[in-house]
């Protein structure tokens, strides 16, 4: 499933107060605007409200502009699993593994000069799976910018 939202930049200059926004729907529009989230969207309110839980490893991660930031100067999505493979690797080998699964909760962004901190909070193999869950932080004020789900093969 995927839930998207519009934002805006609060503070000009920084990607660090991002505002939510809102698209203009055209009074002809003939899809129904939703008046109250989906299940799954009130799990994403309690999950980004969650504390992390204590991390069995860490490491920072430096963004490469060229690769990491869209063009808008956004710490782009697609990076994100990406950014959490790399650090995961670090602390056990990925080889021979395939992704099957990966739930990603996107909550917060950062400016393209600040370092990223890599949680791995839960790493569990079961036979030829493993399952780990993930988090990505800013360095420069500790919060939470992604939760992250994944079972390998």
């Amino acid at each position: 499933m995927l839930m998207s939202s519009f934002s805006m930049r609060g503070e000009i200059g920084s990607n660090m107060s991002l505002l939510k926004g809102q698209p203009r729907i055209p009074a002809d529009c003939k899809i129904a605007e939703q008046t109250s989230l989906p299940r799954f969207g009130e799990e994403y309110r309690a999950l980004r409200a969650s504390s992390l839980p204590d991390s069995i490893f860490s490491t920072e991660y430096e963004i490469v502009p060229h690769h990491d930031i869209n063009g808008v100067g956004l710490l782009y999505f697609a990076a994100y699993p990406i950014i959490s493979d790399i650090c995961e690797s670090r602390f056990g080998s990925l080889r021979g593994l395939h992704t099957i699964r990966r739930d990603i909760f996107y909550f917060n962004n950062c400016d393209p000069d600040d370092t990223l901190v890599f949680g791995l909070h839960h790493r569990r193999t079961n036979n030829s799976r493993v399952e780990s869950e993930t988090s990505i932080c800013r360095k420069s004020d500790g919060v939470a910018m992604s939760r992250v789900f994944t079972t390998r093969e």
